[in-house]
């Protein structure tokens, strides 16, 4: 009786532990970047012209689709990830995340205002998707950072749905070592 008992608890432990495999993901899993970032003046004051060199504008971009209806909110990147969020018989947006897939990659920009990176907002999750892009231009680009970042961001509304187009420019720079 002790070994049926035992086998049926294992195939018990078992099949919850196939269930979750192939449930999916309730967390919005996310890579986080940061880059350095100073001000012109601020860099003016501190340092000589011939102290350093700006080598070039650079731009990223990211789109992410919030489609909304009574029971969830699917916010997406294509290609990247998806978010489904729960939404209350109330109508409230509810800050968890029902299912996910793929990865967010997200950057943070000091002297932006990008805000708290929020897994059920479309707004956050496209600003930290192209703050992340722009970082990986600056990293590819062997810069020692970024001066004057801006930020440029559209929202366009059609039904349910609505887009977010995010744009993030600066100057990277090089600081000149040899002197």
């Amino acid at each position: 009786m002790k070994k049926n008992n035992a086998l049926l608890f294992i195939a018990a432990v078992f099949g919850l532990f196939l269930a979750s495999c192939a449930a999916p993901r309730t967390y919005a899993p996310h890579a986080l970047s940061t880059v350095s970032t100073v001000s012109l003046p601020e860099l003016q004051y501190s340092l000589e012209r011939k102290d350093y060199e700006i080598l070039d504008t650079i731009k990223a971009a990211a789109v992410v689709t919030v489609t909304t209806s009574k029971e969830k909110s699917e916010i997406k990147a294509e290609g990247e990830f998806l978010n489904i969020c729960n939404i209350s018989e109330a109508g409230d947006v509810i800050y968890n995340v029902g299912e996910s897939t793929g990865t967010l990659r997200a950057g943070f920009i000091d002297g932006l205002n990008l805000g708290e990176l929020e897994p059920c907002s479309g707004y956050s999750m496209a600003s930290s998707l192209a703050a992340y892009r722009l970082i990986n231009e600056v990293k590819t680009s062997g810069a020692d950072g970024i001066v004057a970042p801006s930020l440029y961001v559209t929202a366009e509304e059609s039904g349910e749905t609505i887009t977010y187009k995010v744009e993030i420019s600066a100057k990277l720079i090089k600081l000149n070592t040899a002197n």
